[in-house]
């Protein structure tokens, strides 16, 4: 369970509204770009199948934006310079409304070391708001881990980032509508340009508390 000290949270919100999402190819995994070591921990309530989801989902836009993620179950000594603790746990997201809701979030743990907090009650909500109870089980698994997956990407491109700022559209967009947000095709959560770029010139720099002395800002870009 996350520990006792909850600092600044930053969060994706989902809605209602239907959205267009916009289609983008997947790209060839480059072996020289940079590594994401994300510590996973899932709740006994995600279905295997989903949790794989999970992780091919968000590899597959950090690997369009250029960035590697590995799912390591090896001590914190062997880890790559960044790495992320994500829990996917069964909890209520916090709520920003009647019709949005947060399904991940980066708060601070007891060391102020952000960590990622993604809600699979707040992801089985989107799934069924949009449309989409009642499918084959195996369906849903895979939905279900398509929409964790995703919320696990945003929180790690506001630990990368260093930011509480959101784009205006794409994956680090604020608010993602439900059938966006369920979609099974890819498409509509690639990283900006602006942002990806400044990425993979400071990361090298991102060691551990080190992080926090360089820092990404949409403003200066609005």
């Amino acid at each position: 369970m996350p520990p006792s000290r909850i600092g600044p949270a930053l969060s994706l919100l989902a809605g209602f509204t239907p959205m267009a999402a916009t289609p983008a190819a997947r790209t060839a995994e480059d072996p020289a770009a940079p590594i994401i070591d994300v510590r996973l921990s899932a709740s006994i309530d995600v279905p295997p199948l989903a949790t794989s989801v999970l992780q091919t989902e968000a590899e597959a836009i950090w690997q369009r934006a250029g960035v590697r993620l590995r799912w390591p179950s090896a001590p914190r000594g062997t880890l790559a310079a960044a790495s992320l603790r994500v829990l996917v746990l069964q909890r209520e997201g916090s709520t920003a409304g009647d019709h949005s809701w947060a399904v991940g979030e980066l708060p601070l743990d007891q060391a102020d070391q952000p960590f990622a907090v993604v809600s699979t009650t707040a992801a089985r909500r989107v799934v069924a708001l949009a449309g989409h109870d009642g499918e084959p089980q195996a369906l849903s698994d895979r939905r279900l881990g398509v929409v964790l997956g995703r919320a696990v990407a945003h929180e790690i491109g506001h630990f990368l980032l260093a930011t509480r700022g959101h784009a205006r559209a794409g994956l680090m967009r604020a608010h993602v509508e439900v059938i966006d947000f369920a979609d099974l095709r890819s498409g509509g959560f690639n990283l900006d340009r602006d942002a990806g770029e400044w990425i993979r010139a400071s990361l090298p720099h991102l060691v551990g508390s080190n992080q926090t002395s360089a820092r990404f800002s949409y403003h200066s870009l609005r």
